[in-house]
């Protein structure tokens, strides 16, 4: 039986940086800055980065690991894969597309993503996608048709 999409929602920007000039297809963002200036990601994205490049991808966070601290919540939907991710390149929706079918398929997932937009003024979209890894992966496909 076959999902239907996750619907992405236009989300305000996070006030993270933002993958400027990166060689990599896909920039792991954090999903906060606190007041001392600590990347703070979730801790569902530990392994993320080299899970993308087993996908083909060539994927970075955005900080060292020095600057990071691990951020785990504890709620009442408990996602898998809850991160803040980057799409740099073109290609980089298929590798994370194949990375939710591989390992998340069937399990909850909430991705939020910033992409360039071509538009006049430029500039980065921010969406955010919940459901199940299939579902989400469909959305992204029907997001980079």
């Amino acid at each position: 039986m076959t999902s239907s999409p996750a619907e992405p929602r236009i989300i305000e920007p996070l006030p993270v940086p933002l993958p400027v000039d990166s060689e990599c297809d896909v920039i792991v963002l954090p999903r906060e800055i606190d007041e001392s200036g600590v990347a703070r990601y979730h801790d569902t994205a530990v392994d993320l980065v080299k899970a993308l490049k087993f996908e083909g991808l060539s994927a970075s966070f955005a900080h060292g690991s020095e600057e990071i601290n691990w951020l785990g919540e504890k709620s009442v939907l408990q996602y898998t894969l809850d991160v803040v991710i980057g799409m740099v390149s073109a290609g980089a929706y298929d590798g994370v597309k194949a990375l939710l079918r591989r390992r998340h398929s069937e399990t909850p997932v909430r991705l939020r993503i910033t992409r360039q937009v071509s538009t006049e003024a430029g500039g980065w979209e921010w969406i955010e996608l919940d459901g199940t890894g299939e579902s989400v992966a469909q959305a992204l496909e029907q997001m980079h048709r």
